[in-house]
């Protein structure tokens, strides 16, 4: 248990590290790329706008798929995004880049406490949820501690690319450590046999819009 909690806390403690450790250096970027505040403000505002578009999806994605299949696809997705974005050549690139980032990190977090309640157990959830809250609750306090001392030493790739090696070894620890888990079966009482499992495809076209607009009230 010990294992798979340190597992799954550092996949999910990478995902809200970014959320703050690119916050620092918008004014970097901004003479980098020779870009307004306003434009290059995306760059973070992207990322929160496609964790919030994912998150709601972590559930639906463990009936359909598994726990283990997308902590992985989230984890990838988070890292190939982060290289993604150490390569970007212009502010578009790197709002995309960002973007992608978030959709794989926005999985994390939900993933790992609906994995960890399920591994616990009923006597056991309330302990194992309350010891991954601490270093959780580090990772927006240590981002910008990190990224200021990046920026001060290093490119401004480095931001993004720091992530790199640690989203790859969470990878590796999860193919090991994190069991298999079959997809949840739909429910024989429904009257298609598969209403648990059926993606609001809807709502999740109208989730970008709606968060976009309570951003910009």
């Amino acid at each position: 248990m010990r294992k798979l909690l340190a597992t799954l806390t550092l996949g999910a403690f990478l995902a809200l590290l970014d959320t703050t450790i690119t916050g620092v250096g918008i004014h970097t970027l901004a003479d980098e790329f020779g870009s307004t505040l306003a434009a290059i403000q995306w760059v973070s505002t992207g990322y929160l706008l496609a964790v919030a578009v994912s998150a709601p999806l972590s559930g639906w994605g463990i009936d359909r798929f598994g726990a283990r299949r997308m902590w992985l696809a989230g984890l990838s997705v988070f890292v190939a995004g982060s290289l993604a974005s150490s390569l970007a050549w212009d502010v578009p690139s790197l709002i995309v880049t960002r973007m992608i980032t978030g959709l794989g990190g926005g999985l994390l977090e939900p993933i790992m406490l609906a994995t960890l309640a399920r591994a616990a157990g009923r006597e056991r959830v309330g302990r194992v949820l309350g010891l991954s809250a601490i270093p959780m609750t580090m990772g927006p306090v240590v981002g910008p501690v990190v990224g200021g001392l990046l920026l001060e030493t290093l490119p401004w790739q480095w931001v993004f690319i720091v992530k790199v090696p640690l989203g790859a070894l969470a990878i590796a620890l999860a193919v090991r450590l994190m069991p298999a888990e079959a997809p949840s079966t739909p429910s024989p009482g429904s009257a298609s046999g598969e209403d648990s499992r059926r993606l609001d495809v809807l709502g999740v076209l109208l989730l970008p819009p709606g968060f976009a607009a309570l951003m910009y009230t």
